[in-house]
């Protein structure tokens, strides 16, 4: 659209040739705040409260986000874009951003699923849109910014509550938003690094552009994109149907699409949900949020205080003493409630602010069942581990590996499986041809964000976490165990990092998810990598 904003039709809607503009009827106006409350006014009175207050909060939002949010916004979407230079530090605009989205999560997502409540509003369509972008694969591959887990569903519930009409614009078509975040993908062996080369070199001629084409999640010959390869030894990874999706032509699909791209199959099989309630697996698969929920008592867990006597009015050592404190697995029985049971008292807790997050994946909420009234702990993992736990459900499970010059990690989590998000995913990814093809395979409902048909390793270091846990491999014996072994990581070592704690990534003494550090790259990078940190916290 280069000049297209300079057009004399366009001088004529917006003198000052700027996007967004809009003319309706021999109306004009432009900039998007105030499009967004005309739109509202004129056609969704409910987008926009008629409450003073309410529609207050509303302009709060749009005015963070015109001013605050747009600033994070230039260092790091308006250079993966094309639309601007890259940051002088990376690290340094990723962590604004991350400091600045955790006070919009505590001051607008602290009570509600979105912004207005639990429907969309006019601050949604614009902050739901932006994080949404923000979310894309090739943020994070260009840039290495993830976004928090509280604003990965800020985006997910945004995206849900949209219409079909809508929907179809971020994700189909020829002008689609997925299309054009698709097209601005780096090369394999990109991601932060690329960010850091576009510094050093000043322009941004070493992006890759993905294969042109619709991206409408069906069967399309320019999009059948091949993976890269890289150099990086042998990569190994679990993977495995969920319980939703085990189905026999599911399997037969899996095990056709991994052969096809050169992938090797060591072994393959069930495990059923009664085995995976009795040895706890998923909750170990979930450790962070499980451990919480299921594995330790809540006197075994660090509450901080502060936080759980602001929210309700009592010391957490008195709320202990009181014996009304439970993890979700053990408040199940205590309020005579099954998984759903627990979600719907949970969900009752959230909408009357009886709910405090304290810490990453770690709530605390003040759950009531007829005359019962109990402090419960990450209540919401219960039916998110019915799933995987209830009678006759199963996980059909690939233990893997494939040389990394062939298929990079990235692209065999990109392309061969798809991103968690399965209307992202190419038409050939395994989640991309589940989306579509989900009745003819026997599922009972669509795919979505969380049942997205398959799960697989993140990293060969969450792989040798995950063949630990489901297939009770020992570190020793493991692929990618045997080698941090024989480089000298103590193997005790191994086993507390494979729950995902905190550690000291940099000279700073700064301390970050240790799975995050490691996420989608090869296998002797990894060993490199996990090597080199080890020292780092060693005592």
């Amino acid at each position: 659209m280069e000049g297209a904003h300079k057009t004399p039709e366009m001088l004529a809607v917006n003198p000052f040739h700027q996007i967004p503009s809009m003319k309706d009827g021999d109306f004009c106006l432009a900039e998007s705040d105030a499009i967004l409350r005309y739109i509202a006014r004129q056609y969704a009175t409910a987008a926009y409260p008629s409450d003073a207050k309410a529609a207050a909060i509303q302009d709060w939002a749009l005015c963070w986000a015109s001013s605050s949010l747009s600033a994070n916004m230039k260092d790091i979407w308006y250079p993966v874009a094309g639309f601007g230079p890259p940051p002088a530090d990376q690290k340094v605009a990723n962590e604004s951003l991350t400091a600045n989205l955790d006070k919009f999560e505590k001051k607008f997502l602290s009570d509600s699923k979105l912004v207005g409540g639990d429907k969309l509003t006019i601050a949604d369509y614009k902050i739901g849109a932006w994080l949404w972008y923000m979310s894309h694969s090739t943020v994070k591959a260009s840039t290495g910014f993830v976004l928090s887990e509280r604003c990965q569903k800020y985006v997910d519930d945004f995206f849900e509550s949209l219409s079909d009409e809508s929907k179809k614009f971020l994700t189909e078509g020829e002008m689609c938003a997925k299309g054009f975040m698709d097209s601005k993908a780096p090369a394999a062996g990109g991601g932060a690094s690329a960010a850091k080369a576009l510094q050093e070199n000043g322009s941004a001629e070493n992006k890759v552009v993905a294969p042109a084409g619709p991206p409408t999640g069906r069967p399309n010959p320019q999009l059948q994109s091949p993976v890269k390869a890289s150099s990086g030894g042998t990569n190994a990874a679990f993977v495995f149907i969920k319980p939703h999706a085990a189905t026999d032509k599911v399997k037969e699909l899996a095990k056709k699409t991994l052969e096809s791209k050169g992938i090797k199959i060591l072994a393959e099989g069930s495990l059923s949900g009664e085995t995976i309630d009795e040895k706890k697996l998923i909750d170990r698969h979930y450790y962070a949020i499980a451990e919480k929920a299921t594995i330790k008592k809540p006197n075994e867990l660090n509450v901080p205080n502060d936080k759980f006597k602001e929210q309700f009015g009592m010391d957490w050592k008195a709320a202990l003493e009181s014996g009304k404190v439970f993890n979700a697995l053990d408040g199940c029985k205590e309020l005579g409630v099954d998984a759903e049971g627990m979600a719907t008292a949970w969900k009752a807790a959230q909408d009357s602010n009886n709910l405090v997050k304290l810490g990453g994946g770690f709530y605390c909420g003040l759950v009531k069942k007829d005359d019962k009234e109990l402090y419960i702990m990450n209540g919401f993992f219960m039916s998110m581990r019915s799933k995987f736990t209830k009678p006759g459900s199963q996980i059909y499970y690939y233990n893997i590996e494939w040389d990394s010059k062939d298929v990079s990690w990235a692209d065999f989590r990109g392309k061969v499986l798809g991103p968690t998000d399965p209307k992202l995913a190419p038409a050939d990814a395994l989640r991309g041809m589940i989306l579509k093809d989900w009745k003819d395979l026997g599922l009972v409902t669509e795919p979505n964000t969380s049942d997205n048909g398959m799960h697989a390793s993140a990293s060969p270091f969450e792989g040798l976490a995950e063949r630990a846990n489901w297939l009770q491999s020992a570190v020793k014996d493991d692929i990618f165990g045997k080698q941090l072994v024989d480089a000298g990581m103590a193997e005790d070592k191994i086993k507390d990092w494979s729950v995902d704690p905190q550690v000291i990534i940099d000279s700073d003494g700064k301390k970050a998810s240790i799975f995050d550090q490691l996420e989608d790259i090869d296998s002797s990078t990894c060993l490199e990598k996990l090597i080199s940190l080890s020292k780092l916290n060693e005592n």
